[in-house]
């Protein structure tokens, strides 16, 4: 759980360059925070099968050579080896429990992605609006400027006809 949380926001941060991208190339906010959801999951289903499959790997050699034996002096237990036993519906709600807890582990750092993400979009909207207010003010300020001289010829040339 903590790997895929800790693994995803790795990812997130390693590749910003890639998310501004894909948000330049036209991909909605939607879009890119879906890319690393789906990622996430995937990375807990293919750990779920690996592990899954490591372990009843490890069960069956347990079962068929005993590698790891219940004490050293043989004959003083029924059994020497550590008795194991598969049980399909438990496989199963292993895989199972470990897909929800990988899928919503994945969620965490989507969702600080997408907070992420509008917290940089707002932050540039209030920069647009400063910015447009400046040019406001400086449209202001260049047509008082380019129209000052305007005037001042307009008034010079009154003064010498009077």
């Amino acid at each position: 759980c903590f790997n895929i949380i800790s693994s995803l926001s790795m990812l997130i941060i390693d590749k910003k360059d890639d998310i501004n991208t894909l948000h330049n190339l036209g991909a909605s906010d939607r879009q890119i925070v879906s890319i690393f959801l789906y990622e996430g999951r995937i990375i807990s289903a293919v750990g779920a099968l690996i592990g899954i499959g490591l372990g009843l790997a490890l069960c069956g050699l347990q079962q068929a050579f005993g590698f790891v034996k219940m004490g050293d002096s043989s004959g003083t237990f029924i059994v020497n080896a550590y008795p194991v036993s598969v049980h399909y519906v438990d496989v199963l709600v292993v895989f199972i429990t470990v897909i929800l807890i990988g899928w919503a582990a994945s969620w965490i750092p989507a969702r600080r992605l997408h907070r992420q993400i509008m917290g940089r979009k707002a932050t540039i909207e209030t920069n647009l609006k400063k910015t447009m207010n400046k040019k406001h003010c400086l449209t202001a300020v260049l047509a008082v400027l380019l129209a000052a001289p305007t005037a001042v010829a307009t008034q010079t040339a009154s003064a010498q006809t009077v």
